[in-house]
């Protein structure tokens, strides 16, 4: 089966006024198109700083990625841009909604970055609103929903492209047991339909019965 990421031999390491900080130690992995990959370990194990290398978020200091057959590590800062806008969706732990845009032009901005029209974004904006059941929310601003809602608004917009590539910081952790059975449903859906990668960070025991595989990462390694 063909990898839709491969990495090899990755380092990370962050300065650090007292000695450098070493995030990720000689960490090679391939995941496949289509799985679901959940990555496991405890906090500060380096789960997103590995998260953010496979997605070209961050440079690692030693290694290489390859992401659909592209070596992302020997991309600048615009070309990685175009890849992600191309290829990847991210859910942040921390939403990283925009707060002047109402849920739904958050949401809506990604397709209209895609080159949509804003008749179909809206469509398609609705349509997995109601799915995921947040219709009443639509045209509200981020400071009136809760941690839970702008999770799901989160969830939206890295899923409404409909991407090759979903990387997810800790989806369910606002989110209680049926909406986070009702977004992990969704993330599977993609990888079912779409043969969509998903590869989740998360410290929650119930997205492991939706994954194809687990991985441990422990002090940097794997």
């Amino acid at each position: 089966m063909r990898s839709a990421i491969a990495a090899h031999n990755i380092d990370m390491i962050y300065p650090n006024v007292v000695s450098p900080v070493h995030a990720l130690k000689d960490v090679s992995l391939e995941i496949a198109d289509g799985e679901i990959l959940l990555m496991m370990g405890p906090s500060g194990s380096g789960k997103t700083t590995l998260l953010f290398v496979l997605g070209g978020i961050l440079s690692p200091t030693r290694g290489r990625v390859v992401v659909r057959d592209v070596e992302i590590t020997n991309l600048d800062r615009r070309q990685k841009a175009r890849f992600r806008l191309k290829h990847l969706s991210f859910i942040f732990q921390g939403f990283n909604l925009f707060k002047a845009l109402t849920a739904r032009e958050n949401v809506e901005l990604v397709l209209h970055a895609r080159g949509m029209r804003a008749r179909p974004a809206r469509e398609r904006t609705q349509r997995l609103f109601e799915r995921l059941g947040m219709t009443r929310q639509l045209d509200r601003l981020p400071r009136d929903l809760s941690g839970g809602e702008k999770q799901r608004v989160a969830i939206a917009r890295a899923l409404v492209a409909e991407p090759d590539v979903v990387m997810a910081d800790e989806p369910t952790s606002a989110l209680d047991a049926e909406n986070g059975l009702a977004v992990t449903g969704l993330l599977r859906e993609l990888a079912r339909e779409r043969g969509a990668t998903v590869l989740i960070a998360s410290h929650d025991m119930r997205i492991a019965p939706f994954a194809n595989r687990i991985v441990q990462l422990n002090d940097g390694r794997l």
